[in-house]
């Protein structure tokens, strides 16, 4: 029988359909189970300084604070060398050049009324941190003594003149100001000192200095341990808590806090910063495998970079009428307490955003306010409210409730001051506006209509 080569087709169409739907069987699968493993690692680490110090100077004495190693010769400049009891004393005569083998110094000094070493706080953590520094100064007086009385404003320590210091320190009162700067980021570079070791420690990292530039060394020797530098304020991963008591830094010209006087012994300020978090990679050697657990990897890492860092001085001034000999200011003791806690990335930068400080509570978006000719209605914005409420907004200089007087509005976080208030101020007046939070923050700003001309 003669079959056609459509029908052929059709027939291998079938046979080809009909394998290509034909289930294909397996034996039944074996489980055995399986687990997951975190390759991760997680530092919670804020170092900080726990002493702080301070020396009054009344008259602006040439003060040292300390001395740090010359890399570099500069005509001009003194030189000291350090003695084999660790004091320091002038060259004499001064070098016109380094010579090859000798260390040379130079002295860091100040002529600051209220003389402070420098403080830094650096973040060793894997995650962004904020840091809040709040400070207590008390002063217990000795028999014998007089008390030191805190002000709340550097005029207030300057001496007293009836015409352009009503305010101001009269003779024989010990009348001091008080005040914590924030300071630029610790620098990028180490600074170094030869080692006094004459045996290799092996808790310790030298380095061999060649020219400006300083090597770390893998292998220390005891042959070759009079070569060797330490690191003697180390910005780097290995930076201690005694290190960040005595750094290199600028003060700020912005985001200074003034001390706010309590009783005439007590004192307190707070500043905060927010710093970014430290990097960490595989230590020279190591191997991370896929079976490595948590606890293996910990010592499998370490700080390639260190994260954020921010720093404060303390600064001030003090009467220069007065017999301070007849003061103790070692009877002043200053209490930082830190608190540290994870970044969002919202919070508010103080000035320009310099210095890593920040604002971390309710904060004014504007401290100054002008009154236009129309008495156009004012709008004070408070920043960083969260989950608080603005609870209270007086003119603070006759203590007046603008609100409970309809003089004032609130509406979440702006507050508006209406015209009609506004109307009431002549050319040259201004008042002190402090709004309250639910929190208990005050926040004050100066509301002012131009004089006439102005």
């Amino acid at each position: 029988m003669k079959i056609s080569k459509k029908a052929l087709g059709a027939a291998m169409s079938l046979v080809v359909l009909g394998s290509q739907a034909m289930p294909v069987l397996a034996s039944a699968p074996t489980t055995t189970g399986g687990s997951a493993n975190i390759l991760d690692y997680k530092v919670e680490t804020v170092v900080v300084p726990t002493t702080l110090k301070i020396a009054l100077n009344p008259n602006g004495y040439v003060v040292t604070t300390k001395y740090v190693e010359a890399t570099t010769y500069a005509a001009g400049t003194e030189y000291y060398e350090k003695k084999a009891d660790g004091s320091y004393s002038k060259m004499d005569p001064q070098p016109t050049s380094f010579a090859t083998g000798t260390t040379y110094y130079t002295a860091v000094t100040s002529t600051d009324q209220v003389v402070s070493l420098n403080y830094g706080i650096a973040n060793k953590s894997t995650g962004a941190k904020n840091v809040k520094v709040d400070f207590a100064a008390t002063y217990s007086p000795v028999d014998g003594k007089n008390a030191i009385e805190f002000v709340d404003s550097a005029t207030k320590a300057q001496v007293y003149d009836a015409t352009n210091n009503a305010e101001g320190a009269k003779k024989g009162e010990y009348k001091m100001y008080l005040a914590v700067a924030s300071a630029s980021a610790l620098p990028t570079a180490n600074t170094y000192a030869k080692t006094t070791d004459t045996a290799v420690d092996p808790s310790k990292t030298y380095y061999t200095k060649s020219g400006d530039a300083y090597t770390k060394v893998t292998t220390p020797v005891v042959a070759s341990i009079g070569t060797y530098y330490e690191a003697t304020a180390v910005i780097g991963t290995e930076i201690t808590a005694a290190e960040l008591s005595d750094v290199n830094m600028t003060k700020a010209t912005v985001g200074n806090q003034a001390f706010v006087v309590g009783t005439t012994d007590k004192a307190n300020a707070s500043i905060a910063y927010s710093l970014g978090a430290a990097t960490y990679a595989l230590k020279d050697g190591e191997i991370i495998d896929f079976d490595t657990t948590q606890t293996q990897l910990a010592g499998k890492l370490e700080m390639s970079v260190l994260g954020g860092v921010a720093g404060f001085t303390l600064t001030g001034s003090v009467n220069t009428d007065v017999d301070w000999t007849e003061a103790d200011a070692t009877a002043i003791t200053i209490t930082p307490t830190y608190t540290v806690t994870d970044a969002t990335g919202s919070e508010a930068t103080v000035g320009t955003g310099a210095y890593n400080q920040v604002t971390l509570g309710p904060s004014l978006a504007s401290t100054s306010h002008t009154i236009d000719a129309s008495n156009t209605a004012i709008t004070i914005t408070v920043n960083n409210l969260g989950d608080e409420t603005i609870s209270a907004v007086i003119n603070a200089d006759v203590n007046a409730n603008l609100v409970a007087n309809g003089f004032a509005t609130v509406n979440g976080a702006a507050v508006t001051i209406s015209p009609t208030y506004l109307g009431y101020f002549n050319p040259g007046d201004s008042a002190s506006i402090k709004i309250t939070t639910s929190g208990g923050t005050d926040l004050t700003c100066t509301i002012s209509k131009p004089a006439a001309g102005g």
